[in-house]
């Protein structure tokens, strides 16, 4: 054939099934609210993402495998998705991160508007940082022909 199934496949029933497996592994908490650093995501989010955007393949096999990369193609797939995650998240928090930094700098600014854009401009700093790191680990991913490092932490 053609390609295969582009990754998730199966429609409406696949993706409430997957859903399914993350809730029954516990690894919901670590979609919903895992703590990103500069460096990547805990384990656990891999491990969720993974069983969202792997293959249906890769999905119906033994799913502790999942724990680790299994293929180039889904680890592409988590990169992105948590890549557009960093993008959305700086997104929302509006305005630029020198801007927050010269403004909390500013004799003007009151001490706790001050922290919360120091805080803000710190947080943007961590995706776009962490953006990058899944760029150049996708781009080394690539060269090697197989997944390298998927930036997680214990």
């Amino acid at each position: 054939g053609s390609g295969g199934d582009g990754g998730g496949g199966g429609g409406e029933a696949e993706v409430t099934r997957r859903v399914g497996l993350i809730d029954s592994l516990g690894l919901g908490p670590s979609l919903a609210s895992a703590e990103l650093t500069a460096r990547g995501a805990p384990q656990g989010t891999w491990h969720a993402l993974r069983l969202l955007l792997g293959s249906v393949e890769e999905v119906s096999g033994d799913l502790a495998r999942l724990r680790g990369a299994v293929s180039l193609e889904t680890e592409a797939r988590c990169w992105a998705a948590l890549r557009s995650y960093c993008k959305a998240a700086r997104a929302a928090m509006g305005g630029a991160r020198k801007a927050d930094l010269a403004e909390a700098r500013s004799t003007a600014c009151p001490p706790r508007r001050a922290l919360a854009l120091q805080l803000r401009a710190e947080k943007k700093r961590l995706l776009s940082e962490l953006e990058a790191a899944l760029v150049a680990v996708e781009s080394r991913s690539r060269k090697a022909g197989k997944p390298l490092s998927t930036v997680a932490m214990p």
